[in-house]
């Protein structure tokens, strides 16, 4: 089918301009070239494809901390990696695309309701780099402009179920 389109092009072309056989071997390349561009194209696309892999939603200090929250949080409802977008929104498009990348670690909630009792983040070593309490602050300035506060708690704590209830009520009214 290219090779068709390519003759017929060339054979148009010719008919306007005249037969000089450069300007067919210079069409049909053109043609080839703009194909190639397009397989290519497609193929690359496959290439990312291929590279992806599925992986666990919660890193294994995030399930110990979730299992936690859970067993000291038996009336509550905790959510894992929730997207800002699920928490706050904004009418226009362009402030939704500043945050809507973003996602608390749990979000606690009512579970008569689903309104959000809480918001914790447990903090990596990442978290202590300078570009790390950048992104934090951030992200506490975002929710804090709606009204939540976030609590953090750092993943080499090592606070018992009292210890982590007794911080999360002291920034939350439950």
């Amino acid at each position: 089918m290219i090779i068709e389109t390519a003759k017929t092009v060339t054979s148009l072309f010719r008919q306007h301009v005249g037969s000089n056989e450069v300007w067919g071997v210079v069409v049909a390349a053109l043609l080839l070239i703009l194909f190639m561009s397009a397989v290519i194209s497609r193929y690359q696309e496959s290439l990312w494809l291929n590279k992806l892999k599925k992986r666990n939603i919660l890193t294994p200090p995030e399930q110990r901390f979730y299992r936690v929250l859970q067993t000291a949080l038996p009336d509550k409802i905790i959510l894992a990696q929730v997207s800002f977008n699920a928490l706050i929104t904004a009418k226009r498009r362009s402030i939704r695309a500043r945050f809507n990348r973003l996602y608390a670690d749990f979000v606690i909630c009512n579970p008569h309701d689903f309104s959000v009792v809480a918001i914790v983040e447990l903090d990596d070593p990442t978290h202590r780099t300078e570009e790390g309490k950048r992104k934090d602050k951030k992200r506490d300035k975002i929710l804090g402009k709606v009204g939540y506060k976030t609590t953090r708690f750092d993943v080499s704590e090592k606070l018992s179920q009292k210890e982590i209830v007794a911080r999360i009520m002291s920034t939350q009214p439950f």
